[in-house]
């Protein structure tokens, strides 16, 4: 399995590929939004794990983008803001699920 970790913060890139390196044969990682339709579409991740708050394209409207044109990817937002509206905001986007980053345990539970 391939998973994407988009996230601008390079300290939790690394935690999450650490925390799932046992699950994923391919793991790639980038820090942009706005870089995540096109890497999505040349990996063709079985997974994205998609950050919320990012510099220029916030993690809804990458998810719109990819989702637009790839209506069966599986995006996990994983986010540290635990916000009612973000979550519907993020399931109407099309995400799988949504985990808040002190709680990456529920990843391993959604992903399997």
């Amino acid at each position: 399995m391939k998973a994407l970790i988009v996230e601008d913060n390079i300290e939790v890139r690394q935690m999450i590929r650490l925390f799932i390196a046992d699950i994923f044969d391919e793991i790639k990682d980038i820090e942009k939004g706005e870089d995540a339709f096109k890497t999505y579409s040349k990996f063709q991740p079985d997974w994205v794990l998609m950050d919320f708050q990012m510099q220029e394209l916030n993690g809804i409207e990458a998810t719109k983008q990819i989702i637009a044109k790839y209506p069966d990817a599986k995006i996990i937002m994983v986010t540290s803001h635990n916000d009612k509206l973000l979550r519907e905001q993020a399931t109407k986007a099309g995400v799988k699920g949504f985990i808040l980053k002190e709680n990456l345990e529920v990843l391993r539970d959604i992903i399997h």
